[in-house]
C-alpha cells in the first residue's frame, strides 16, 4: 500500500482498522486484475487454438476460464428476474 501512494505514518496511526481491512481487499482485487489483464494476452491465443482444434469453435475454454476467474455474483437470480433486471438498466447512447 505504501507503493500506492500511502505513507506508513498514515498506515500505521492515522487510518482506522475499518480503512484498512479496505485497502487491503482492494489491493487483492486489484492483483488478481492485474493477473487477468497479464495472461489474458497469451491466454487468447492458446484457449483459441485448442477452442478451434477440440471444440470446432464454439469459445467454451476462454468463457470457462473467465467464469472462474469471475464467478457470477447473482446465482439466485432467475431467468424472469433478469429480464426484469435488464429493463431497468441504464442504457447507452
Amino acid at each position: 500500500m505504501v507503493a500506492r501512494g500511502h505513507s506508513l505514518h498514515d498506515l500505521l496511526c492515522t487510518y482506522p482498522i475499518s480503512t484498512l481491512n479496505d485497502l487491503v481487499k482492494a489491493a487483492r482485487h486489484n492483483e488478481r486484475d492485474n493477473y487477468v489483464m497479464n495472461a489474458n494476452g497469451v491466454l487468447a491465443a492458446v484457449m483459441h487454438s485448442l477452442d478451434s482444434a477440440f471444440n470446432k469453435g464454439k469459445n467454451k475454454i476462454m468463457k470457462n476460464y473467465m467464469n472462474k476467474m469471475y464467478p457470477s455474483k447473482s446465482k439466485g437470480v432467475d431467468d424472469a428476474a433478469q429480464a426484469l433486471l435488464k429493463l431497468f438498466a441504464p442504457r447507452g447512447k
